[in-house]
């Protein structure tokens, strides 16, 4: 890529002009150039480059050239004249170089650095103006490279200076007309700054009077107007003014603002030494050099600054091109305009120092940060502090900065970029961690599919001794969640590693470090978010909380009631501690009775016995069987006879309820007397009969009563 660059810009540069000069042309007829220049009668030199019309312009036997004041000079026939006085030769229809020299009372004529003739003359009237083509007979021809200085220029002089064009700030050059450019209308432009500006004012000039002269023998171009041109080795078609230390650069000379070089033409040739000023030495030739050519690339590492304990951050280089051109045999020097080109010193590694008034970070937290440059920060380079969205929160080599919360997360950063001119970008960067303010939700407990944990409350969930139960945590963010738990909600321990689903183990633990306290039956868990550095700014959030407890043990259900009832009558048998949270279930001999209620009434014989159902276990109740008691009455009677005692015995009744405790009530239809002794019974029976009964009552007060008719035997 950098040999195309390089091809590209030698294609570039190399579309070289060769120089046209100008010259002015007057037509014979009419024109004049008038030039307001006073000058001392004493010593004076005109100077310039002619190609006449022809010998005599028509209708007059003399061409009025020059005006010199009062004075004239002619040109007819081959000839030039002062008056009436002949100067010598002058060919028409080529380009001759004449000289006017006056010094004292001498006037010398000079053709192409030949001295022709020397004349005592003395100007009648002061010279305050020349013309050109005054009078009725003007002349006509070509004229280029004017030139008036204000001493008597020897002939060496005018030999060495006749082919080669002005600065305009030469020593004693008081008009100088190159005819290149006119400067407003009906105005040829003076160039010389010796002794202010004489423009020279046209008369009666029509159509195209500024003509090419190339065949004026100047040693063209000027390159005293030339400027040199620097341009991106990157990008050729770039003007730039101004580089890194070490940068690669072309340069170009060239004239009239263009981009391409002016060479001069040929047979003329150039010798371009480019100059540098050095502060010790004045102008001194460069690292390129004497070349023929007006353009050339420094490579890299070549064009330094001197940066050592460089304050400002560059050097200034001014560079100028010393010109010759000539033929062989002479030659004309030229100096292009002077140029600078800022060359910058590369940044040195940044060191600084950098405060913050706290640390760790949170989001919501205010710090006020001053950061200052401690190495050298020239006063040419920009030196722009950045935050860490690359919003500009100061300039210069210091700051003092207050960061407004929220701050960015997960880092504050402030950054400083220092640039100087055209050198790489330099930046260095600190950065702190914010932590963000973390975000806490809800917990809970899983109870779906899961038979041994209920909720029973608002947050408060019921569960089976020995089981486990899964927690769940949702909306939590900005930090790192930590189970904990509590038995007294004043005292929260860490649950261990910790994840969005949490299992508790088995409840009640008894092992350390999670065994619960004698008695407890509780236990409350939260979430405790933890801010993501530690240490932080940030203070941790805390969940809900929720309890789960134990649900409490089965109490064995104690059944009451009697043992025994009679027979026909209804016992009820009841759960001395009912828990009306308890489901219960009755059974008879084991077999299932449609009761779930805390008691049963029944007549029915038989061993009852209930099961009550927690949400964790089941019981049975101990056995509680009823008898139902049935006593049976038997009278047996050994008869006797008339008028004596019949004895009675009921001792063969029973009770079903297998109780031999039995008691005995008898009773005669006549009330007479008898003896009751136990189960036997003595009566004398009347003579007719007597119906006797007795009632067997057992232990539970049940009874049976029987009956018999006894008849006394007749004797």
């Amino acid at each position: 890529m950098k040999l195309l660059k390089f091809i590209f810009l030698l294609l570039f540069l190399q579309t070289e002009i060769f120089s046209q000069n100008k010259c002015i042309s007057l037509d014979g007829t009419n024109d004049s150039i008038y030039i307001p220049v006073t000058l001392t009668l004493d010593s004076f030199t005109i100077e310039m480059w002619v190609n006449p019309l022809s010998n005599c312009p028509s209708g007059g036997p003399n061409g009025h050239f020059l005006e010199l004041g009062s004075e004239n000079v002619y040109y007819c026939n081959g000839n030039l004249y002062l008056n009436n006085l002949l100067l010598g030769a002058l060919s028409s229809s080529m380009w001759s170089h004449v000289a006017f020299v006056v010094d004292n009372s001498n006037i010398s004529y000079y053709n192409d650095c030949n001295l022709i003739s020397s004349l005592n003359f003395n100007f009648t009237t002061s010279l305050n103006r020349i013309i050109i083509g005054k009078g009725t007979q003007k002349f006509g021809g070509k004229v280029d490279e004017l030139k008036v200085f204000t001493n008597a220029k020897t002939q060496l002089d005018l030999c060495a200076s006749k082919n080669c064009v002005c600065k305009g700030d030469e020593p004693d050059l008081t008009v100088y007309f190159d005819f290149d450019n006119t400067c407003g209308t009906n105005l040829i432009c003076d160039i010389a700054t010796f002794n202010g500006i004489n423009n020279g004012t046209l008369f009666n000039f029509s159509g195209s009077f500024i003509l090419n002269a190339n065949n004026s023998n100047l040693f063209t171009p000027n390159y005293y107007s030339a400027e040199i041109k620097t341009y991106s080795y990157s990008y050729p078609f770039t003007e730039i003014q101004s580089i890194c230390s070490g940068d690669p650069i072309s340069f170009n000379l060239t004239l009239n603002n263009s981009s391409t070089s002016i060479l001069p033409m040929p047979p003329l040739s150039g010798v371009f030494e480019w100059q540098e000023f050095d502060l010790t030495n004045g102008w001194v030739q460069t690292f390129i050099g004497n070349t023929t050519s007006s353009y050339f690339t420094i490579p890299s590492n070549v064009l330094i600054a001197s940066c050592t304990n460089n304050n400002i951050g560059y050097e200034d280089k001014i560079y100028r091109v010393k010109v010759t051109i000539g033929n062989g045999s002479t030659s004309c020097t030229y100096f292009s305009r002077n140029d600078t080109l800022r060359v910058y010193c590369p940044i040195e590694p940044i060191q600084w120092n950098v405060i913050i008034s706290q640390n760790p970070l949170c989001e919501d937290s205010r710090p006020i940060i001053s950061a200052s440059i401690t190495s050298l920060v020239p006063s040419s380079t920009d030196v722009v502090w950045k935050d860490g969205n690359g919003t500009i929160v100061g300039v210069g080599a210091s700051i003092f900065y207050i960061a407004n919360p929220p701050l960015p997360s997960p880092q504050l950063c402030i950054k400083a970029i220092i640039t100087n001119g055209n050198c790489d970008v330099v930046s260095r960067d600190t950065c702190w961690t914010v932590d963000p303010i973390p975000i806490c939700g809800t917990i809970s407990a899983i109870t779906a599919n899961d038979p041994d944990i209920t909720l029973v409350g608002t947050n408060k969930y019921g569960i089976c001794p020995g089981k486990d139960a899964v927690l769940q945590s949702s909306g939590f963010s900005n930090g790192i969640i930590q189970w904990e738990y509590s038995f007294d909600l004043s005292t929260w321990s860490a649950l261990g590693s910790s994840n969005p689903i949490q299992n508790t183990n088995t409840l009640a633990q008894t092992l350390p470090p999670y065994n619960w306290p004698p008695g407890t039956s509780c236990i409350s868990y939260r979430i405790k978010n933890k801010p993501l550095s530690n240490p932080s700014a940030c203070s941790p959030c805390y969940s809900d909380t929720i309890k789960i407890c134990l649900y409490p043990q089965i109490s064995t259900p104690i059944l009451s009631g009697p043992a025994r009832i009679c027979n026909g009558s209804f016992a009820t048998i009841f759960i001395t501690n009912y828990n009306s949270s308890l489901t219960y279930q009755w059974y008879n001999n084991g077999i299932l009775i449609p009761n779930t209620s805390s008691s049963i009434t029944t007549n029915q014989a038989g061993c009852y016995q209930v099961i009550a159902t927690g949400k964790c276990t089941s019981v049975k109740s101990q056995t509680k069987c009823i008898a139902v008691c049935k006593p049976t009455a038997i009278i047996t009677c050994i008869m006797k006879c008339k008028n004596q005692a019949a004895m009675l015995s009921a001792c063969t009744s029973f009770d079903q309820c297998s109780n031999p405790q039995l008691t005995f009530a008898w009773s005669a239809s006549n009330n007479g007397p008898g003896i009751a002794s136990g189960c036997n019974f003595t009566h004398t029976p009347a003579p007719f009969g007597t119906q006797y009964s007795v009632t067997v009552t057992d232990a539970s007060n049940c009874t049976g009563t029987t009956s018999i008719f006894v008849m006394p035997c007749q004797n």
